[in-house]
């Protein structure tokens, strides 16, 4: 997975400090804005898994938005950006 192919997102997110309540994940994505200014809230991250390619580092989040969408992110750990892939 290519993730200059996927359309940049901003992302508002909580990164380390101890991981319980609400902060499971190393990286807790929070809202993210798309480009045509439409804002996202997460409200539950169901699946995040690591995956190498190219000798890069990228985490996808599946989650569930409070509207009722589902997405999939991808973290790029290298470039520090978020990128979504698709969006129902």
């Amino acid at each position: 997975m290519i993730a200059e192919r996927y359309e940049a997102v901003n992302m508002l997110n909580m990164s380390g400090g101890k991981r319980s309540g609400n902060n499971r994940y190393p990286i807790t994505p929070i809202r993210f804005v798309r480009k045509n200014g439409s804002v996202h809230h997460i409200d539950e991250i169901r699946v995040v898994h690591r995956e190498y390619k190219g000798g890069k580092v990228q985490y996808n989040y599946n989650v569930k938005t409070r509207d009722g969408k589902y997405c999939h992110l991808l973290f790029d750990i290298h470039s520090l950006t978020w990128r979504l892939v698709e969006m129902k």
